[in-house]
Formats: structure tokens, sequence, C-alpha cells
């Protein structure tokens, strides 16, 4: 095969390594709780327009009680999340409003769910998204 290339296609728990979040300046009023992220996976989206499918990012999320995932633009990615472990209705995801500026998020016009332990939920791109373990 020619046109073979080589990919990553597992990811070994023992072998990530976590790094701590970090704490914008600008959150002042709420918790200074953060979690930890390790990156499995970072597939960027083909080059060609016609290619109909998307980039993604898969890794691990470690967010304590009263952590905070501050607002992130996914870009022209997707992510997928599994909630592991949480209070039940306790982990909130929040979503830009999608007719607001691609990649923003505002606290008021949010769209907020709150999830339980087994959950699943995706970031599509070009969104913000926040989370955050009540």
């Amino acid at each position: 095969m020619e046109d073979a290339t080589i990919q990553k296609v597992v990811s070994f728990a023992d072998q990530l390594e976590s790094t701590p979040l970090p704490l914008p300046a600008s959150r002042t009023d709420e918790s200074n709780v953060v979690g930890q992220a390790a990156q499995s996976f970072n597939v960027p989206a083909p080059q060609d327009p016609d290619t109909p499918y998307v980039g993604y990012i898969m890794g691990n999320l470690r967010l304590p009680p009263n952590g905070i995932k501050d607002p992130e633009s996914t870009g022209a990615c997707t992510q997928v999340f599994t909630v592991v472990r949480c209070q039940p209705r306790a982990f909130e995801v929040a979503y830009g409003d999608p007719h607001e500026t691609e990649g923003s998020l505002h606290p008021k016009t949010a769209q907020r769910f709150l999830l339980s332990t087994g959950d699943q939920f995706r970031i599509p791109p070009g969104n913000a998204y926040r989370l955050q373990n009540h």
C-alpha cells in the first residue's frame, strides 16, 4: 500500500501526562478549583473542504467537586465526553449560543445542561463550552 500512513489508534492511560487546567485571572467571584487534562488524540480536520469529516480531540479530564473548566472554543474539531463520576445532576456543561459569534460563550445566553454519572455529551466544531462540577 503506497498511500498507507502510520496513525495512533490506542492510547494507554499509564502513558498519559495530565496537566493542570489554567486558572484565568478573570475568574474572581467563583471557585478557584481547577481540574487536570491529558490529551490522547488530536486529529485535525482534513484540509480538503469537500471531505465530510471533522477533526476531533480525545483525552481524559478530571474535574473535582467545585472544579471549573473555563470557556474554550473547539475550533474546527469536535470533542466527546463521558461523565465518569459526579453527584446526580451536578456536572454542568454550558454551550455558547449558536446565534452569537462562533466560539464565544456569554454566561447570560449560554445553554446549560446538568448531567450525572454515565451521561455523555459532545461539543461540535466551532462551539465554545464551559464545564463545572457543582
